[in-house]
């Protein structure tokens, strides 16, 4: 598999002397034995992140014969068009930084310009206090065209359908700068034909220079006409963080639904900004037995270069 492409991006900090303005384009072809045609993926996006009003406006595409190699592809024979706006006033009392509220949508078709999926996502409330802490409240309608049965975890099944359903979701985050930190998500609604309550907990520890752990726990439990499941995904961060460019980053996932483990290892150095020297190690592991077995891994080195004109 050889994949290449490139992309543009053009900036500005200086749009009506003082805003940001982004536009973004990029264009890939992929060549894989006995996948020809509908090889190639491309997309552009335009951005005003500013710190008032914030907005963006995206399209892409993706092949149904794009095939990505070491990279990943989450859905092919798709195109997509996304945006989001939001407005944020600092009104400098009781303790608030920032107040957030907007809305954004994701719409899906594929090559026959049928709708696949539809997200269309609220925030009506959005808190940023001077403490670093923050709350959001959002709402979301998803709607998801299934043109076969969907096997969602070991023994359930969601049938070939139309699902339009709402999800309302309650995010709470302490402040990044503590050496005890975490994040805390619920969110409960409808789900396909039936419903789903899930609980989404981050914790991060910073316990000495240079050493960072940090945990994730994610439990979604789902309740359907044929019974109910609980899918859980256990995660676990371990970083040194020997200087500004120089860090080892160790990634371990495990989830119930797969019964696999993942560990991902990359070391970095920033020569300068960037210009990068990445070394990237990943396995994976089963339990048939009592034992755990490594089935496949992977050793790759990326080495990136800027030219700034």
């Amino acid at each position: 598999n050889l994949v290449g492409g490139m992309d543009l991006k053009l900036a500005t900090s200086r749009f009506q002397k003082n805003k940001n303005l982004a536009f973004t384009l990029f264009g890939l072809i992929s060549d894989t034995p006995g996948k020809k045609d509908n090889n190639t993926s491309w997309g552009a996006d335009i951005a005003y992140p500013n710190d008032f009003l914030n907005f963006s406006l995206g399209h892409y595409e993706v092949g149904e014969n794009f095939v990505a190699g070491i990279g990943f592809v989450p859905r092919t024979g798709v195109k997509a068009s996304y945006g989001n706006i939001s407005v944020g006033p600092r009104p400098d009392k009781w303790g608030i930084l920032q107040i957030k509220t907007g809305a954004g949508f994701n719409y899906i078709t594929n090559f026959d310009n049928v709708m696949v999926t539809r997200v269309l996502n609220i925030q009506p409330l959005g808190i940023r206090f001077k403490s670093g802490e923050e709350f959001s409240y959002s709402l979301n309608q998803q709607y998801e065209f299934l043109t076969k049965d969907f096997p969602i975890f070991s023994g359930f099944v969601i049938p070939k359908n139309e699902y339009t359903f709402w999800y309302q979701n309650v995010l709470l985050t302490s402040a990044g700068s503590r050496n005890l930190a975490g994040i805390l998500s619920l969110g409960s609604g409808n789900f396909y034909n039936g419903r789903k309550q899930d609980l989404k907990l981050t914790v991060n520890y910073k316990v000495a220079v240079p050493l960072f752990i940090g945990g994730n726990y994610s439990v979604n439990h789902v309740t359907l006409p044929e019974g109910d499941f609980t899918a859980k995904i256990y995660q676990v961060n371990m970083n040194i963080l020997v200087s500004p460019t120089i860090t080892l980053y160790n990634y371990f996932q495990y989830d119930n639904a797969s019964e696999r483990a993942g560990w991902q290892s990359r070391f970095q150095w920033i020569l300068k900004p960037g210009n990068e020297i990445i070394l990237a190690w990943t396995s994976g592991w089963t339990q048939p037995g009592n034992q755990w077995i490594m089935n496949d891994s992977a050793l790759r080195l990326k080495l990136k270069y800027n030219i700034r004109f």
